[in-house]
């Protein structure tokens, strides 16, 4: 059982630390990648958990479900906010960098 726990706490580490190297990078979208993955796997495992076997049962089964079982939800959805946030306060620096590129550009 301890050797479980040890596994899920490096496997979460992982995704931590590679999210935050991801996050860093110049070009913005490798940052989204991890967060797409999570949101993509949290509808289809969703669908899948209730058994929306076409298109049109995801209104009617969906959100029902996603909202009768709000805590589940929540637990689901909390790994893909806890991304989105590395991955903002990752790039506020260049966020500032570009503000200060474009004040440079109109001190010219």
């Amino acid at each position: 059982m301890l050797v479980y726990l040890i596994l899920f706490l490096a496997l979460l580490v992982g995704v931590i630390l590679l999210q935050t190297v991801l996050s860093r990078m110049e070009n913005p979208v490798p940052g989204l990648v991890l967060p797409v993955v999570y949101l993509v796997g949290f509808v289809v495992g969703t669908l899948y958990a209730t058994g929306a076997p076409r298109p049109g049962a995801v209104v009617s089964v969906f959100f029902p479900l996603l909202f009768s079982n709000i805590f589940v939800a929540l637990a689901l959805v909390l790994p893909i906010a806890l991304l989105l946030f590395i991955y903002y306060v990752c790039r506020r620096k260049y966020r500032k960098q570009s503000q200060m590129d474009r004040m440079r550009i109109q001190d010219l």
